[in-house]
Order: C-alpha cells, then structure tokens, then sequence
C-alpha cells in the first residue's frame, strides 16, 4: 500500500454518510466511552474522510462521528483523502489504522476477511491477512468468517461479540450447513439459556441428530419435546431451566441409557444409604468402576457410616441396569 495524503477541512456532520460505510469495520459496539472522552478532553484523532460527490464517505472514524453526533456537535474536522483513491487503498488504510490501537472480535474480523475478498484473491487474504487478524491460515477457518459476515444474522452476531457462544459451538453451525430459520432459533435458545460452552455443544449436537433422525424441523422438535415450554416458564430458575432442558435432550437422544440411569439412581435411592453418603454411576456406564462418596466431621462418624454401609446387603445388588435378571 503507497502512502497517502490528506487535506484537513472543517465539513458539516450532515454531509458525512453514516449508513453507507464500506470501509468500516466496527460490530457491536458502545458508544459511552467514546462520548465521555470527547466530553472531557475533546476530539484528538480526526476521522479520514473520502468526498464522493456531494458527500463524504467515512474511512476511519465512524463511532467518533457517531459520538459527535449524540454530543451535538455540527461540525468536525476531517481528513479528507483524494478522491481517485481506490476503494481496496480505502480498505488498507482502515485496516492498518484499527488494528494498532485496538482488538477485533470475531463478527468484526469476519466483515475484514469479507470486504477483502470483493478486492483480492483468497489465497492472498489466506496467507497475508489472516495471521495479521491472529487466524491460522486455513481455507476451511476463512470459509467459516466469510459464512459469518454473510449468512449469519444479528442476533446470533451479538452473542459471538458478547462472548457468549463458542468458537467450536459455532463451526458445528457452520459445518453442518444449518439453514438461516434455524440459526435464528438457535440464537433464541442459546441466549436464553446461558449454557456454558460444553452444553451448547452438546445442545446443537444433540437437537442436530434428533431432528435428522426424526426427519423433523429443530421448531417442530422443540415444541412437541416440552423445551419451549421450560424456556417459556416463568417460575424455574435458570439454573432449573437448563437441566430440564439438557434432561430432555438425552433422553431424546439416548432413551436406553437415560432410562438405565434412571433406573439405576432409583434402586440408590431405595437402598437408603446414610446421610451424607451418595453413589454414582460411571459416565454412559462406560467406565467399570461405580463411586462412592462419604461426607464425614471427623473419624468417628466415618467409622460409624462405614459400619452401617456395611450391614446394609442390598449393596451387593448395584450393577449395571442391563445386567438385571
């Protein structure tokens, strides 16, 4: 990229364009700071500017110009650059004017890799851009960005900005090729649900499965399957709603093994073990060994729980559900 020169011009806010923004990068930003910074100390970097006819079309700068807006503010002083500038040189410049002074999220790294792909071959954003915005340089991690920009909606964009969706959680969407109706849903759910990355994995990996298997829609699953409605419930706590709602899917997913663990923690739960002493299954029953947990004050009353655990036969009688006579 060739260095460029400016001319600084005092232009009206009215004649800067702040919904056609080409070479603007910013996603799911807050204006507060930068606003009460240019309260306290006013306007220290100008916003670079192109004219297009009779308006100016922002280069860097957008949420400073946002931010003098909700001040007030009529004018400012711009940096207007020459108008035969290309637009890629436009790009350029936005890019290497951010990426110093500030970290991108993801949605935001996704609209770079996009707007780049319109100027240069994808090869060249692979192995030039992509280690410039932290990416390894792999067409498959490009594909997924560009599929973020153009075939995600907003409010799926804001829980990726927000942190609040996982990376892999989203390469599933991306790889299994969801359709734009159920990403919506899925973005409903994960933003209602507040699971941790390790439930929303299996959230999609489950719903994912059963909808196939059942060659239904992921709307239709949810509603016949009662998670709508635990969603919906005003009364449960969050912390309810995600058990129930995980509680659902196993049993939708794995009926023979939810039905062995139900069947297994209700022969526990007859057994009548002493306060403080529980017994849990192996992970799906995989592993060979059952674990025992006594909570104890001191030795005293762990000699004492052992005693009792040791007259009570029906010990004998734990084993795998599918073991039964």
């Amino acid at each position: 990229m060739k260095p460029f020169s400016f001319c600084s011009e005092m232009v009206e806010l009215s004649r800067i364009d702040i919904n056609f923004t080409p070479f603007s990068f910013s996603y799911g930003f807050e204006l507060d700071q930068i606003t009460g910074s240019i309260q306290k100390v006013g306007l220290i970097n100008s916003p670079i500017i192109k004219r297009e006819q009779d308006r100016f079309i922002i280069v860097t700068g957008l949420k400073r110009i946002l931010a003098l807006k909700r001040l007030g503010w009529d004018k400012v002083e711009g940096h207007v650059i020459k108008q035969d500038i290309p637009p890629l040189e436009c790009l350029l410049i936005s890019l290497y004017d951010n990426i110093t002074t500030r970290n991108f999220n993801h949605v935001e790294k996704a609209i770079i890799l996009s707007r780049l792909s319109e100027y240069l071959p994808l090869e060249q954003i692979i192995q030039e851009y992509m280690p410039l915005l932290g990416l390894s340089k792999h067409r498959p991690i490009l594909d997924m960005y560009l599929w973020i920009d153009r075939g995600v909606g907003d409010d799926l964009k804001m829980l990726i900005v927000r942190e609040k969706l996982s990376i892999k959680a989203l390469r599933l969407l991306f790889e299994w090729n969801i359709r734009e109706e159920d990403l919506k849903i899925y973005a409903y759910i994960l933003n209602n649900l507040k699971l941790s990355f390790n439930q929303q994995i299996q959230f999609i990996e489950y719903s994912y499965d059963i909808c196939r298997e059942k060659h239904i829609g992921l709307r239709q699953f949810l509603e016949a399957s009662g998670i709508n409605d635990v969603i919906e419930n005003a009364s449960l706590s969050s912390h309810d709603k995600i058990k129930r709602v995980m509680d659902i899917l196993r049993q939708k997913r794995f009926p023979k093994l939810y039905n062995a663990e139900r069947k297994f923690y209700e022969k526990v739960k007859k057994i009548g073990l002493p306060m403080g002493v529980s017994i849990s299954a192996p992970l799906y029953f995989e592993a060979p060994h059952y674990k025992m947990l006594i909570s104890f004050r001191d030795g005293k009353e762990l000699r004492s729980k052992i005693a009792k655990l040791t007259g009570i036969k029906e010990l004998e009688e734990i084993r795998d559900p599918w073991q039964e006579q």
